[in-house]
């Protein structure tokens, strides 16, 4: 990858994405939200296992939670390349002026 990571990576999305997945509107709409509810439901299983069964917050955890929040950032990339034709810098810039603006 160059130096400009996040384009670079908003590629690399989109060429890793499959054919069904880029079909149409609903297929891309369907991969990213499905997709995105799914991993963000694997960081919270880690969470809950942290928080309520006892599980330790080791290197095994540490990897696993790295792992699943690079699935979720594969989403959250693939909806803003396919479904709003933008990078995932302009998702980053937009989200710090929101948080500008409230806070």
């Amino acid at each position: 990858m160059s130096a400009n990571l996040l384009e670079d990576y908003g590629k690399f999305v989109i060429e890793m994405a499959s054919v069904a997945s880029l079909k149409d509107r609903e297929s891309e709409l369907a991969t990213a939200g499905l997709g995105l509810t799914g991993e963000a439901g694997e960081v919270a299983d880690i969470v809950k296992k942290l928080l309520f069964h006892g599980k330790p917050f080791d290197d095994k955890v540490k990897s696993d939670l790295l792992s699943e929040l690079g699935d979720v950032v594969w989403y959250v990339t693939f909806a803003a390349e396919a479904i709003l034709n933008i990078s995932l810098e302009e998702v980053i810039l937009a989200n710090i002026d929101k948080l500008n603006g409230r806070y």
